[in-house]
């Protein structure tokens, strides 16, 4: 059965043509290796058994599966049919009872509660909208003193104006708690592309404090 699944999660990845995501406990590498974003982004120094966590274009649904170990529970969204037939496989394969995938756009989903915690990474770009309605949506969905885990794209190109993003965020009443830098190699994974460069990315861990809000 596990096996059976864990194919036809390779199969699926082999139709999308690349692997965006990569997990340990699925025997899978990929250009962003979810185990290490986990430890790095720091979440086992927030995370409790009663948060209700979104990840908004959750891709494979990897990060958020291992989120799931340690949450009361977890909906992850992505614009992407085959990504989300993946992230439910996986879900299933690693026996998480407390994970929920479907196919949504962000700029039309309206959850019927605020989460304690949003993963918003690497999916600003792909909306084509004002970064400032972007972060005016993700104020609609933190709770207060809830977290926030904001990601670049390339900061040479697409985020080349990170800082002044993150000046806005603060204006929002977004408080930066930990930060840091990788650099992400599409030529270490499973599939690797014909042709790949390495994306230099910036990452936030947020605490959303409205009354910070002049």
């Amino acid at each position: 059965m596990i096996d059976d699944l864990i194919n036809r999660i390779h199969s699926l990845l082999r139709d999308h043509g690349q692997v965006p995501q990569g997990l340990k406990e699925l025997g899978i590498k990929g250009r962003r290796e979810c185990d290490m974003r986990y430890e790095m982004y720091g979440f086992d120094l927030i995370l409790k058994d009663t948060f209700d966590v979104l990840d908004i274009g959750c891709n494979c649904g990897f990060l958020s599966c291992l989120i799931a170990k340690k949450v009361r529970r977890v909906v992850g969204i992505d614009i992407n049919k085959i990504l989300i037939e993946i992230a439910n496989l996986a879900s299933i394969a690693l026996n998480l009872g407390n994970c929920l995938f479907f196919v949504s756009d962000f700029r039309e989903y309206k959850p019927a509660s605020k989460r304690d915690l949003v993963i918003a990474s690497q999916i600003h770009f792909w909306l084509k909208i004002p970064f400032e309605d972007y972060v005016d949506k993700l104020v609609t969905l933190v709770k207060d003193q809830g977290y926030l885990l904001f990601e670049s794209h390339d900061t040479d190109t697409v985020d080349a104006d990170i800082d002044k993003k993150i000046s806005l965020m603060i204006d929002k009443g977004f408080v930066v708690i930990h930060s840091g830098h990788w650099v992400e190699d599409p030529g270490q994974c499973w599939i690797p592309p014909k042709k790949h460069k390495k994306i230099p990315r910036q990452y936030f861990l947020m605490r959303y404090s409205p009354e910070k809000v002049s």
